[in-house]
């Protein structure tokens, strides 16, 4: 009820894109997926990977619906496997906070500005060459085929943020971010486009907020707040203070 009163109070909205990038989101998505196949040239990456990553991948997509998506470049296997992992979770992608947001919105007849545009959103997620991408895949899968494991980091990830514990979410991201990045200057390259370069352009965007008045509401990925290259370190490097409140 506080998030929900504090909403419907705010002069202003802001998730990751905007309502009007929203609209078009899913579509667009497509459309890259085809130039991505396009782009692929006939290649299938399936035979690359080893007979354990092909369980692992089958496990979580199936065979059928994994064979079909290795005609494309291998971000988009890629975002499949990042949907289903919550899903084995038992996690439900449809109740995240950003989701009964976005409704909410569209219910309220509600228009969001965004702290990226969806071109940004859209090279994130298609990151690197081809190769680099099979690889970051098969980095991935080696890290899925331990299921206990992704069970039990899930739901550190999940407790936490219910919890409300800054310092356990920034412990664990940390934590991840590091081991990642221990991998090589593809890694590092991939996290400062992810999080070091948006988080400072978001600052900039919310100072701009600040600079036009109102009260402004903003959901995005908590990733983005906490560490020290977060978005609220970028704002106080800015001077302007920042204050977490619990809300019960």
């Amino acid at each position: 009820k506080k998030v929900t009163d504090t909403w419907s109070s705010a002069t202003r909205i802001v998730g990751e894109i905007s309502t009007n990038d929203w609209a078009v989101f899913q579509t667009e998505l497509s459309n890259n997926m085809i130039q991505s196949q396009i782009r692929s040239n006939g290649k299938n990456f399936m035979s690359k990977l080893t007979a354990q990553q092909k369980d692992t991948l089958f496990s979580f997509l199936g065979k059928e619906s994994a064979e079909a998506l290795a005609v494309y470049e291998p971000w988009v296997i890629s975002t499949a496997l990042d949907t289903s992992i919550y899903l084995k979770s038992k996690l439900s992608v449809e109740r995240g906070m950003d989701g009964q947001l976005m409704i909410l919105a569209y219910q309220q007849g509600k228009k969001m500005e965004g702290l990226d545009s969806l071109e940004t959103q859209l090279e994130i997620l298609q990151y690197g060459t081809y190769d680099e991408q099979l690889n970051m895949l098969k980095t991935k899968l080696d890290d899925l085929s331990n299921a206990t494991k992704l069970r039990m980091a899930t739901n550190d990830l999940y407790e936490a943020y219910l919890a409300n514990d800054a310092k356990k979410l920034e412990s664990i991201l940390t934590l991840s971010r590091m081991a990642d990045e221990a991998r090589g200057e593809f890694y590092r390259a991939y996290y400062n486009k992810l999080f070091t370069e948006r988080n400072k352009a978001w600052a900039d965007k919310i100072l701009q907020y600040l600079d036009e008045g109102g009260t402004t509401f903003v959901f995005a990925g908590c990733g983005h707040f906490v560490g020290h290259d977060s978005v609220f370190a970028n704002l106080e490097k800015r001077g302007i203070k920042c204050e977490a409140v619990i809300v019960d």
